[in-house]
């Protein structure tokens, strides 16, 4: 939930101040923590995947079921977390 919040926050702030992002991206220190992927880039975490994993991650990334991913490095993702958007949790790719 407060990943959540401080997406929206982030968005609202950058919104103020003209800026557009093209990712989501949460600064700590200079560096770049993590990155929200678009639904459009999902495919980039593919070779993420586990076959033997969950479906639940398989199907938000193939854009089957609805979700969120943020990854270390949004142009070419090492490790990811995916929030399944609900109650359901979230999982570590």
């Amino acid at each position: 939930m407060w990943l959540t919040l401080v997406v929206i926050a982030k968005q609202k702030c950058c919104k103020k101040a003209g800026m557009k992002l093209s990712h989501n991206i949460f600064p700590i220190g200079g560096l770049r923590m993590i990155g929200e992927l678009n639904k459009t880039e999902f495919d980039k975490c593919e070779k993420l995947i586990n076959e033997e994993g969950h479906l639940e991650v398989k199907a938000v990334i193939e854009g089957n079921n609805p979700g969120r991913i943020f990854v270390d490095d949004p142009d070419f993702p090492k490790t990811g977390l995916i929030w399944l958007g609900n109650h359901d949790g979230f999982f570590f790719i």
